[in-house]
């Protein structure tokens, strides 16, 4: 994924009510609303924290609805099956939102 490295940072420009989000380098948006710029800034260690956390997990998708299909059967252990389905939904939402900040 190609985007401008981070750390981004976010300072008012000018002491107007224009907020710029920027890098040692180069500048990255400009806008009216502090609270757009805070998020904006954060994007690059949001992405970078997202992907960590899916890389870091004990088990994918497919090891989830195995884990539901073992509760079904009667299995036992700390997770419920409303968990599971919780657990999944997150896990595709994240693999949505690293995928639509790469430009897919």
């Amino acid at each position: 994924m190609k985007h401008t490295k981070g750390p981004w940072r976010v300072a008012k420009v000018d002491g107007k009510k224009l907020t710029c989000v920027y890098t040692d380098r180069t500048n990255i948006a400009l806008l009216v609303h502090q609270e757009d710029a805070n998020l904006i800034a954060s994007a690059p260690e949001l992405l970078e924290i997202l992907n960590n956390l899916l890389n870091d997990l004990p088990f994918g998708i497919e090891e989830a609805y195995e884990i539901t299909t073992w509760h079904k059967s009667g299995g036992s252990g700390t997770m419920g099956n409303n968990s599971t389905k919780k657990l999944i939904k997150s896990i595709k939402e994240a693999k949505q939102a690293i995928a639509k900040a790469g430009g897919v």
